[in-house]
């Protein structure tokens, strides 16, 4: 498919009952605008670097869980994952730097907003319609996008970072746990 798409600039196939997504269409190497809302989408293909050019994806009301960890868009501008249940705002969404639109409406469950969101410099329109159970940033600060990055940017200045890892190991009888514990405290045993 994408030996044939790879003049395509503009691909829209929404409400089209697609439940899949080839990594093909992440890396044409002229799509800038790609929208793939109202369908059955259950996953995005954990594509590293999505196309340079790309610079509007809308992947509103399918059915994700979640955004690839580890997906690059350098310079995607304008991104809708509006209409889910995510708990969060994917951590890959904060990675994508240049966005100016960011539409993550109608995600009720979503209860906190990232403080990573405050480095996105270019945001100028953020949706959060219908995130009815936000609680941070504050609904005050939420009237214009400006607040809200401003107020998540100082949050990320003001945080600290914690050094500490608490490790509980489940399991049965003899099968290593205190062995494994005792390896990581230096400790010398003899088996």
């Amino acid at each position: 498919m994408g030996s044939y798409l790879k003049q395509c600039t503009k691909l829209d196939l929404q409400q089209n009952k697609v439940n899949e997504i080839p990594h093909c269409l992440l890396e044409l190497p002229s799509i800038s605008e790609l929208n793939l809302s109202h369908n059955e989408i259950v996953e995005i293909p954990d594509v590293p670097e999505w196309s340079e050019i790309f610079l509007k994806l809308d992947l509103s009301f399918n059915q994700l869980k979640s955004l690839p960890y580890s997906a690059v868009a350098v310079n995607l501008k304008s991104m809708n994952i509006s209409g889910y249940q995510f708990h969060t705002v994917p951590q890959c969404v904060c990675s994508f730097v240049s966005l100016t639109t960011l539409n993550i409406a109608n995600n009720s469950k979503i209860c906190m907003l990232p403080t990573e969101l405050g480095r996105q410099r270019y945001l100028t329109n953020l949706n959060l319609d219908g995130l009815d159970n936000l609680k941070e940033p504050p609904k005050s600060v939420c009237k214009t996008t400006t607040d809200c990055v401003h107020y998540l940017y100082n949050q990320l200045q003001n945080s600290h970072g914690y050094f500490h890892m608490k490790l509980i190991l489940v399991g049965k009888q003899a099968v290593g746990k205190s062995t494994i514990v005792a390896r990581l405290r230096d400790h010398d045993i003899n088996n």
